[in-house]
């Protein structure tokens, strides 16, 4: 597999020959035009730098540990002016990024997109039925957005974020045969686990080991919006 990078700019590609598309500003379209999948000819769509769904910032979040905060910040940056959110797991993904790179109101907003795609029928294609993938997309937005999970390194891994309107979050896994109970607010993250046997994870870059009773850690300020 070939995955295109400018080493200059640190700017996955989103595909060869995407960078030279002359640029479009996605916010002058209009609603009546929504989707544009249904609207616009492909001739016409694939002529600009716009995106239907975030496919470099998806693979970013599937393999987080291999790429630093920098690197995602940089494509983050640049790909989410240029997305349309036409894949209903486009918004979630955005959420889950923003929320690592403590870009709080745009995880929050993001989430809101997520959660309410269909209520607010944001693309105007409810009525085909609902977006499954969406729903998943807030369970993953919750978990691996504002409980800031990472599974894809040496260890199961957390760095969460608290969104401003929220007192606290809490959720279980199971993980290694433990079910893992994760307790967050604005102060603190709270972990244990159900067996004997300590589990190590990671929580904001330190290795910690958990056991049945509660380990807390505090949330550093600017992890809260």
């Amino acid at each position: 597999m070939i995955i295109p990078k400018d080493e200059t700019t640190g700017l996955f590609e989103q595909h060869e020959g995407f960078f030279k598309l002359p640029h479009y500003d996605i916010d002058s379209i209009s609603q009546e035009e929504i989707p544009i999948e249904h609207n616009w000819a492909q001739t016409r769509r694939y002529r600009y730098d716009m995106i239907k769904q975030p496919d470099v910032l998806l693979f970013l979040f599937l393999h987080s540990s291999e790429y630093s905060e920098q690197v995602k910040k940089i494509n983050y940056e640049y790909y989410t002016p240029r997305c349309m959110h036409e894949s209903s797991l486009s918004p979630s993904i955005h959420s889950i990024l923003a929320a690592e790179l403590g870009k709080h109101e745009e995880a929050s907003a993001f989430y809101a997109y997520a959660t309410r795609l269909d209520l607010d029928d944001y693309n105007r294609n409810t009525h085909q039925g609902l977006h499954m993938t969406s729903m998943a997309g807030a369970w993953l937005n919750v978990i691996y957005g504002f409980g800031g999970m990472r599974c894809d390194g040496d260890q199961l891994a957390f760095k969460p974020s608290m969104p401003k309107k929220w007192d606290s979050l809490s959720f279980r896994i199971l993980y290694k045969g433990s079910t893992l109970c994760v307790k967050m607010d604005k102060k603190n993250i709270t972990l244990s686990i159900d067996q004997d046997e300590p589990l190590a994870v990671e929580v904001f870059g330190k290795s910690i080991e958990l056991t049945r009773q509660e380990t807390s850690i505090p949330m550093p300020a600017d992890r809260c919006a």
